[in-house]
């Protein structure tokens, strides 16, 4: 029953059900709450119409009725302020649990996806492989050996990169990236060196709503191809003496 109350159905059942209660509580409350202040205007008005011609053994007759009927009422209203904390319990958790069974669910589906991922990746190198044989671009006496031998070779080189993929992305960020960004820093154009201090405070502050992106990286090394074929060999080396100065 328990288990029942906490899972939801594909039609949130529980979650309606604990939503009408709530609000039908609520509206409970409001309707006592005023019958109380109806009650209290109601005594007070007989109690003034009748001032001068009762007794005061009548008015405490009515005092004593009111105080019993609003003890009833008083009653009625903790029953309620019980029971609306204990639907309230009941979803909160319904939802903890949702949330749960959600991210369970997600968690399946995760592993699930990256199953069909290496699956996928394991038939590359078998197409690629595949793909070269068949475009007749290699020697007639090829044997069939040699396919397998390839595509063996393939799959294991392309395996040790998918399985280090992360070991690559941080040698190549703090090696590669490293390097590139030392020698944009004393590149000799005013924009390149503003870009490399650019990056240099994007590495402190990792916070920055709009990185730099690392396309610069690939640009800058566009920059150093180009220009040095560009550059005459006496440029090329005031260069390189201004990068030691500095």
């Amino acid at each position: 029953m328990g288990q029942n109350l906490l899972f939801d159905d594909s039609s949130f059942t529980n979650a309606r059900r604990y939503f009408w209660a709530l609000q039908s509580l609520r509206v409970f409350d409001d309707h006592i709450s005023g019958t109380v202040r109806l009650l209290k205007e109601m005594i007070r008005s007989i109690d003034e119409d009748s001032h001068s011609r009762s007794g005061e053994s009548e008015n405490q007759i009515q005092e004593d009725l009111f105080n019993e009927h609003r003890a009833i009422l008083d009653e009625l209203r903790a029953r309620i302020e019980r029971k609306r904390q204990e639907i309230e319990s009941l979803n909160n958790g319904l939802f903890s649990a949702s949330s749960v069974a959600e991210a369970r669910f997600s968690s399946e589906q995760n592993g699930n996806i990256r199953l069909l991922t290496l699956v996928t990746i394991a038939y590359l190198p078998l197409s690629f492989v595949a793909t070269i044989y068949g475009m007749n671009v290699l020697p007639e006496g090829t044997s069939l050996g040699s396919f397998f031998v390839a595509t063996a070779v393939l799959s294991v080189i392309t395996f040790a990169i998918v399985f280090n993929l992360q070991l690559l992305t941080v040698f190549i960020r703090r090696h590669l990236f490293g390097k590139a960004l030392d020698s944009m820093r004393l590149d000799p154009s005013p924009q390149w060196r503003d870009r490399a201090q650019h990056l240099r405070q994007e590495g402190a502050n990792k916070r920055k709503s709009f990185p730099a992106s690392k396309w610069l990286y690939l640009g800058y090394l566009f920059h150093l191809v180009f220009d040095r074929k560009a550059a005459p060999p006496s440029a090329e080396k005031g260069r390189r003496d201004d990068s030691h100065t500095v």
